[in-house]
């Protein structure tokens, strides 16, 4: 599997807390993650924000669960699409999400607009 299409999604641990984490904590982020996933699917193939992905576009842009969690662990590994399915498209996406986040790490809004210059991305 190309390593453009792997997200690894970790935790980190409030200083003075527990160490834990909700199932719904976890689930959430997950969730939002897909969101932008589908996002920038739309984006790379053209589609307005607000546009529907059909059901076979959901299920080639999905996100995977690689493997569990090992116990105690903070970290997810995800993948965007099905092992085994080379689909240059789903790397794309994933290449784009790679450089979206990298772009959120700078804290630079000019290079995300640059990156996606259509203001409806940026904002949806």
């Amino acid at each position: 599997m190309k390593e453009s299409r792997i997200i690894r999604l970790h935790f980190e641990r409030v200083a003075g807390r527990q160490s834990m984490l909700t199932g719904e904590a976890m689930a959430n982020a997950v969730i939002q993650l897909q969101r932008v996933v589908y996002l920038l699917a739309k984006f790379n193939s053209g589609k307005k924000p607000k546009a529907s992905l059909s059901r076979e576009e959901q299920a080639r842009f999905a996100l995977v669960c690689d493997e569990p969690p090992r116990n105690g662990s903070f970290a997810l590994s995800l993948s965007i699409g099905e092992e085994g399915i080379d689909d240059e498209e789903i790397s794309a996406v994933g290449h784009l999400f790679q450089k979206v986040t990298k772009i959120l790490n700078t804290d630079s809004p000019k290079l995300l607009t640059k990156l996606l210059p259509n203001a409806d991305y940026c904002c949806a």
